[in-house]
């Protein structure tokens, strides 16, 4: 199993999954209850520490500006606290020096879609996330391209026609993060 988190505007969300991405036990905590780093780190590994589960791994799904391979959030607006520093490191250390990982919460919702959502069907995906923030992913299927700019300029280049789009709703809403936050865990496992 594995304990996934979800670092929302309004509330922090969790949950258990296992490796095809089923969620238990989903919980959450408003956001104003964890108003300091020490005291999300202390959160974190009240929940890994309390669970009666085998955890393999936690998973991390936050909004702003995020530096996955380094675990840092660069810019973050709601948790200024969480900004510029090794979360993924913290919270290892909180956590029996776990694995962690880290992304954006819009490229989670995309990697989701194109693991076990409305976008697995397809080679290429657009996902746009509209939430308490604006965010999207780009996604080629299964793993995330981070360089938007090619995309855009194929966007740009190309005619409806050419492109025969297909917009579909999106399978996930409130768990896309944490299934995508997993995702991109197993990714680099």
């Amino acid at each position: 199993m594995y304990l996934v988190f979800d670092i929302g505007g309004t509330a922090i969300k969790y949950c258990w999954m296992n490796e095809a991405g089923e969620i238990f036990n989903k919980q959450e905590i408003s956001s104003t209850a964890v108003d300091s780093l020490d005291k999300f780190i202390e959160t974190v590994a009240k929940i890994y520490h309390e669970s009666n589960r085998k955890v393999e791994g936690i998973a991390l799904s936050c909004p702003g500006v995020i530096d996955a391979a380094n675990g840092t959030i660069k810019v973050v607006v709601a948790y200024p606290y969480l900004q510029g520093i090794c979360l993924t490191e913290l919270i290892s250390k909180a956590c029996d020096n776990i694995k962690v990982s880290l992304e954006n919460d819009a490229k989670c919702a995309g990697l989701a879609e194109a693991w076990i959502g409305s976008a697995q069907a397809y080679d290429d995906a657009i996902i746009v996330v509209l939430g308490t923030g604006i965010g999207g992913g780009i996604s080629k299927q299964p793993l995330l391209i981070k360089l938007i700019k090619e995309a855009v300029e194929i966007i740009a280049n190309e005619t409806n026609q050419l492109l025969k789009p297909n917009v579909t709703t999106c399978k996930f809403y409130n768990e896309a993060n944490l299934i995508g936050a997993l995702s991109y865990f197993l990714s680099i496992k």
